[in-house]
């Protein structure tokens, strides 16, 4: 019987990259929220887990909080799994549903960027500070493409490497 060993590793990036990016996005936010100008809006589509929070962010300060924790932690998991996806802790199946999670972070990313996207040039809003916080939602949205990529070669080399040991 031949078998094919395929060692997928993928260093830590995704788990220490994505999340600080996010923190620096965060801290852009505050800033521009001292100007008024609908930073946390802007960020809506790339931390679903906020949304779900809106209501209780009356203040900055809970805004800020709500943002900090649960994006960082939501970014910290999209790397994390891509991570274990791709170092062989999940089957085919695991690194499926990571893919799957991956591209539905890419979806709400996308089409929630895209929106606040359109509202801001209709309004005439896009300052330079709000360009580079559009650049680092981009940032975050090519990080997550990426782990999509990542999670969809561990699925298929795990079902690859099973079909070749049962062989």
């Amino acid at each position: 019987m031949a078998s094919i060993q395929i060692r997928g590793y993928v260093p830590r990036w995704p788990t220490a990259i994505l999340p600080a990016l996010h923190v620096l996005l965060c801290a852009l936010a505050g800033f521009l929220e001292m100007r008024r100008q609908d930073a946390w809006f802007r960020m809506i589509g790339i931390d679903p887990p906020c949304f779900i929070f809106i209501w209780w962010m009356t203040d900055q300060f809970r805004a800020f909080a709500f943002f900090l924790i649960l994006g960082t932690a939501w970014w910290y998991a999209v790397g994390r799994l891509t991570w274990a996806s791709n170092n062989r802790r999940f089957g085919g199946p695991g690194s499926t549903l990571t893919t799957l999670f991956a591209l539905v972070v890419v979806w709400a990313g996308i089409s929630g960027t895209v929106g606040a996207f359109q509202q801001d040039a209709v309004d005439g809003t896009l300052s330079v500070w709000v360009v580079i916080q559009y650049a680092l939602i981009a940032l975050l949205c090519v990080g997550a493409i990426l782990c999509v990529v990542l999670s969809t070669l561990a699925a298929v080399t795990s079902v690859w490497s099973m079909r070749a040991v049962h062989r």
